[in-house]
């Protein structure tokens, strides 16, 4: 069974390239996050049983440092188009605040058993996932287009064709280059 296009990586990469970059991103999202606790809150606040405030605070930062990491890598052609920019980052910072939490306060066991319990919807985790999402995909998105910004047409077309697969390439970016329903006068 093949993976699936958009989970392929970048060509001119090695394994423990690709393994360095997402542990970075992992590191830099545990780092932002107890950080921004202990600057701005105090460590307590990430215990289980207080205000989820101090929690949804912590961890924009570090879905910003998260999604930052994966967006240079991004340039530079490490790790994977789509890996980079949704399926690395929302499992970052969908896993690890918990297993930060988990490491210094243990697991919270009867929360877990809440949150399976007879309430399927539950308006807090909408924002919770709100907070740990948006403010990374708006860094990642912003460093991207600093970065295109900079570089100019003909060398991001450069930058595709050097790290992108040739199917990969074919299938999502040359879309319309083939003269057929694009009009260029326009």
């Amino acid at each position: 069974m093949d993976r699936p296009l958009g989970l392929a990586s970048f060509r001119k990469q090695t394994r423990g390239e690709h393994v360095a970059v997402v542990l970075l991103a992992g590191i830099a999202c545990a780092v932002a996050y107890v950080g921004a606790a202990v600057l701005l809150f105090g460590l307590g606040a990430l215990d289980h049983g207080v205000d989820r405030t101090a929690r949804r605070i912590a961890g924009a930062f570090a879905s910003i440092a998260c999604w930052s990491v994966f967006a240079v890598a991004f340039t530079r052609g490490t790790g994977g188009p789509v890996l980079n920019a949704v399926v690395y980052p929302v499992f970052t910072v969908g896993l690890v605040p918990l297993l930060v939490r988990w490491a210094v306060f243990g697991p919270n066991l009867a929360g877990i058993r809440r949150r399976f319990e007879f309430a399927l919807f539950r308006p807090g985790l909408l924002v919770d996932a709100a907070a740990l999402l948006a403010p990374g995909l708006l860094a990642f998105a912003s460093i991207l287009s600093i970065w295109g910004a900079l570089q100019g047409d003909e060398a991001i077309q450069r930058w595709q064709r050097e790290h992108l697969d040739p199917e990969f390439y074919d299938r999502f970016v040359d879309v319309g280059d083939d003269g057929g329903d694009v009009d260029d006068d326009v």
